[in-house]
């Protein structure tokens, strides 16, 4: 089976024909080597999203907007002092991808 590589933004939804792909791929069985090992559950446990281990690995394009929130939210996020708004961003974060 050929892999092809797509490109695919959050918040895409697959295509027939992926899901297609996905389906046929789930019949042929995973070939673990010594390059690929098969992972144990205590090494799968220890995976943390690359984002949340080192901000700058993953740099995603910042866009400015407005957006209304409650004055009191904003001043418990103020009172932690410098860089609220990336905090902000970063609970907003950790909400969408887990």
């Amino acid at each position: 089976m050929q892999m092809e590589r797509r490109k695919i933004q959050i918040g895409d939804q697959p295509t027939p024909e992926m899901l297609k792909e996905i389906e046929e791929a789930e019949k042929h069985p995973i070939k673990y080597t010594s390059d690929s090992p098969k992972l144990t559950e205590k090494e799968l446990s220890e995976f943390v999203p690359y984002h949340m281990i080192d901000h700058n690995l993953y740099k995603p394009r910042k866009v400015q907007i407005t957006l209304r929130i409650d004055a009191d939210v904003i001043e418990a996020f103020k009172r932690e002092g410098a860089g609220y708004q990336t905090k902000i961003n970063d609970a907003l974060r950790s909400y969408v991808f887990g």
